[in-house]
């Protein structure tokens, strides 16, 4: 039996048809006789996790091949989204085809050659780069509610000048907040993926930051919250590994580790923006997400269901994740699923270079999930499905058109666009992102448990009605237990958030974030 079901997703992989790592994982666990295997994590807290990855037995060189991708992947979900100070495989140390198997497996993850190993680079610059003090990212919570806390640090943040920005990756989003009122929004677009050193990527947030600080008439800023796509701990930028600095890591003529460290200290270049003692709150994109969700509820007329906690993405460029969990804390822990692995097939996508429009693999070198449901994932399932959507946008090599202009933003509003009107293989582009993220939102639930069963989606996908009923649509035929909300105008309770909504140029989806770090200035 164990060989057949090994059997099974091995042909599959080779027929070029995905094997979510979920399916394997829980046809495993319901396997009689697996060799007993757990992954054991010290997080950044102090707390140990211990996760179960018994695997079955094998027979053969490529049975072992697959268990040991499997496990790799395993680890390195893990560690993606839990981080921790150390990590360790237990397992019977005797039995020696089982020892054999975990040493292979951890010599795939560490290997440089392998996209794997930018996790224990990521892990070990987290760990370096993180205070000793504190459990996790929060203010001081009373014997308050939850969403009477998230109301008090929101209300906080309407007092004096503000700003919010918002990180992406094609474009920043900043808000300013005068006395309580939204009294500015700017969009800047840009490519960090594409820039050599850290001062292309931070030069523009903090010229534009200054400008904004000009026209509100301030000569300093009470607090700024900012939302950046990458581990954030204790609000310091502390990952380094994401697409945003794929283009600095890959410049031989700086040391990478000594310009991600001015990318660290923007916080501290920022506070030189605002007034002495001014709070300066920097979130993972994600975290920013549910932070903004959890306040917004808290102003609603549901205002109770947030003391479960609040769970959100960011889906646009990339995938963000974020948790404020029932004790109102973003937990010390990464949370960076954009990368994760879900797909153990797809055998020929996943041996495409990944600039190729129809690979499943990232400039990682990892067949992550960036390419099952973010920007990269529409162009492919828009090629797969129907080659004609992409005419205008795509070069001879298969690849979307960079110069003279980047088409990357354009050719998803076009898709967009196509699925709001109706056209079937456009369609069929977003029902297949939204089962892609039920894959990941099972990972998250193996990973984490989070209390709450709701999921809500801020980003440009959502920009449109029907692009986000058809990834609602796909997501529910994997996992129906999973409410995913739109972040949109029905999630606009709080005074900032009201006034966004009124706006007719632009909309909550596109700039509810930018709002949200406002009030996480606050927090």
């Amino acid at each position: 039996m164990n060989n057949t079901i090994i059997e099974k997703w091995i042909t599959a992989a080779k027929n070029n048809e995905p094997v979510w790592i979920g399916d394997v994982r829980e046809s495993f666990s319901e396997m009689p006789d697996c060799l007993p295997l757990s992954m054991i994590i010290i997080l950044l807290d102090g707390t140990e996790r211990v996760l179960d990855c018994a695997v079955p037995d094998w027979h053969s060189d490529e049975e072992k091949m697959f268990l040991a991708e499997y496990l790799c992947s395993f680890m390195y979900n893990a560690l993606s989204a839990l981080g921790g100070k150390k990590y360790e495989l237990h397992y019977d140390r005797s039995n020696e085809k089982l020892r054999s198997l975990a040493e292979e497996a951890e010599q795939k993850l560490r290997s440089p050659d392998k996209g794997f190993s930018r996790i224990i680079r990521e892990t070990e610059r987290i760990a370096r780069l993180t205070p000793e003090s504190g459990t996790c990212d929060k203010h001081e919570k009373s014997a308050d509610s939850v969403s009477a806390h998230l109301r008090s640090a929101a209300e906080k943040a309407l007092s004096g000048t503000r700003i919010g920005i918002d990180v992406g990756g094609t474009d920043i989003k900043f808000a300013v907040s005068v006395n309580g009122h939204l009294s500015e929004t700017m969009e800047y677009d840009w490519n960090p993926g594409s820039f050599s050193s850290a001062a292309e990527i931070i030069e523009p947030i903090l010229s534009l930051t200054g400008t904004l600080l000009e026209r509100s008439g301030a000569k300093s800023f009470d607090g700024i919250g900012l939302s950046f796509p990458d581990v954030v701990m204790l609000d310091r930028i502390c990952g380094g590994e994401t697409p945003k600095t794929q283009g600095i890591r890959c410049n031989p003529d700086v040391d990478y580790e000594t310009e991600f460290s001015e990318i660290a200290s923007l916080g501290a270049k920022l506070s030189e923006l605002c007034r002495p003692g001014a709070p300066v709150k920097i979130a993972n994109d994600g975290s920013v997400a549910a932070f903004t969700s959890a306040v917004e509820i808290s102003f609603g007329p549901d205002s109770a269901s947030v003391e479960e906690g609040a769970f959100s993405h960011a889906l646009g460029t990339s995938l963000g994740t974020g948790w404020i969990n029932r004790n109102c804390e973003i937990p010390l822990i990464p949370l960076e699923f954009y990368d994760s692995v879900i797909d153990l097939g797809s055998s020929e996508k996943k041996n495409l270079p990944a600039g190729n429009l129809c690979s499943t693999c990232s400039n990682s070198g990892v067949q992550s999930v960036d390419r099952y449901l973010g920007q990269a994932s529409a162009f492919r399932y828009a090629y797969e499905e129907d080659p004609e959507l992409l005419n205008g946008f795509i070069t001879e090599s298969c690849s979307i058109i960079s110069e003279p202009s980047d088409m990357r933003k354009p050719c998803l509003e076009h898709l967009m666009r196509e699925a709001e009107k109706g056209n079937p293989a456009a369609e069929r582009v977003f029902t297949r992102i939204g089962e892609s993220f039920a894959q990941i939102s099972r990972e998250i639930i193996f990973l984490l448990n989070p209390e709450t069963d709701k999921r809500y989606l801020f980003g440009r996908f959502v920009k449109y009605q029907k692009v986000f009923e058809l990834i609602k649509e796909g997501f529910e035929s994997v996992l129906p237990g999973i409410t995913l909300l739109q972040a949109d105008d029905s999630l606009a309770f709080s005074p900032l958030m009201r006034e966004l909504a009124e706006r007719k140029d632009i909309t909550v989806a596109q700039f509810g974030q930018a709002v949200g770090s406002t009030y996480f200035s606050g927090m």
